[in-house]
């Protein structure tokens, strides 16, 4: 009989360590996958904001009839709200490629320049 107790109460036991794990693991995923929505809404929230400075500052060029030659040239061409930085706080990089050409980068949720995430 008191085999019998002691295999009931281990046996108890292995299934509340089985459902603790398993609500544990659900748990982790949601985190990663809360993790990984929030890093898509600010690459998106980036795209919205590049594509807001571009519009800014071709309305310099039709303005002023050149490119800026920094994006600090452009405020008062650009719509209240925007910003010169990204989703994750950091400069957007304004390169003059020419006279008439130009590139915005953000450098990406890694922080870093000339990588696969600009």
């Amino acid at each position: 009989m008191r085999i019998r107790g002691f295999l009931v109460i281990l046996l108890l036991g292995g299934i509340i360590v089985f459902l603790l794990w398993s609500l544990k693991s659900r748990e982790s995923t949601q985190i990663q996958e809360e993790i990984q929505a929030f890093s898509e809404a600010k690459i998106k929230l980036t795209r919205a904001n590049l594509s807001a400075l571009e519009r800014a500052v071709l309305n310099y060029v039709l303005q002023q009839g050149k490119l800026p030659s920094s994006l600090q040239e452009i405020s008062r061409f650009a719509p209240l709200g925007i910003t010169l930085e990204d989703a994750w706080g950091r400069r957007i990089k304004y390169e003059k490629l020419s006279a008439d050409n130009f590139r915005l980068i953000s450098a990406g949720p890694d922080g870093i320049f000339g990588t696969n995430d600009d």
